[in-house]
């Protein structure tokens, strides 16, 4: 009797550690295909401003993320999915500063710094358009393609894997969809995730990965392959990844058909 109480004893201890040891893994792995903004707010001597309002918005599913920041002026946001955002910079005495067309790509840590000028923050000053993103917070390479271009780029059985010999250093070897030389590294060692989750499937005492999963090209919102230099987030492979992810829903109508 007393061993069985204590077995219920360590049972109910055990099973909220194990749940919150799938939360916490499932959190990670959702952080692969997200990226990150960054930035420093300055008034107009270039002094720094703690305590600063930041507030960026997806533009199609109206969702806010918000921020202060620090007491160098820096503001981070972080698990950004891909997507366009606004981005809107408030605190008194200045002017509210607004930048819309802000497109974050899948798994891009980027910055934008702010130098806001003063006057009343119902008066705004409002920047419409601008140069594209860098990502300047990591030395990743390889190759990104975005909705627009994967409409109209010729796909021979619409494979979608085979955007991934459009990078330079990719040679196609044909047969799985990561059985490609990257770079120089062994084929068929890269590793597929899509919306943050591995794709594919080790096969023991082999050394290869075989992918377990092609979603539709238009499932596919964007295609991006990193081939060196990649965050620590990103594990598994010591070649390649493949990271997509797939489109999802706004707060307006759309479909596509083929």
């Amino acid at each position: 009797m007393r061993q069985n109480t204590k077995a219920l004893k360590r049972s109910r201890i055990g099973i909220p550690i194990l749940c919150l040891s799938l939360v916490l893994a499932a959190t990670a792995w959702g952080q692969t295909y997200r990226g990150s903004l960054t930035g420093v707010v300055t008034d107009p001597s270039g002094a720094v401003i703690p305590g600063v309002t930041v507030t960026l918005t997806d533009v199609g599913k109206n969702i806010d993320f918000r921020a202060l920041t620090d007491n160098i002026g820096r503001y981070v946001i972080r698990a950004l999915p891909p997507s366009t955002y606004r981005l809107k910079v408030e605190v008194s005495g200045f002017k509210t500063h607004i930048q819309d067309n802000i497109v974050l790509a899948v798994n891009q840590n980027s910055s934008i710094d702010v130098s806001m000028q003063v006057g009343a923050t119902t008066q705004t000053i409002e920047v419409t358009g601008g140069a594209g993103l860098l990502g300047t917070q990591d030395a990743g390479t390889g190759r990104e393609v975005q909705r627009a271009l994967l409409n109209e780029f010729p796909l021979l059985g619409r494979g979608i894997y085979d955007l991934a010999t459009t990078a330079p250093g990719v040679i196609g070897l044909g047969g799985p969809a990561n059985n490609f030389i990257s770079s120089g590294s062994r084929n068929a060692q890269a590793d597929i995730i899509v919306d943050g989750a591995t794709t594919t499937n080790f096969e023991q005492n082999t050394g290869i990965q075989t992918t377990m999963y092609a979603p539709s090209l238009d499932m596919v919102q964007e295609f991006k392959l990193q081939q060196a230099n990649f965050s620590a987030e990103v594990g598994f492979s010591g070649s390649t990844i493949i990271n997509m992810v797939t489109r999802s829903g706004t707060n307006e109508f759309h479909g596509t058909g083929w």
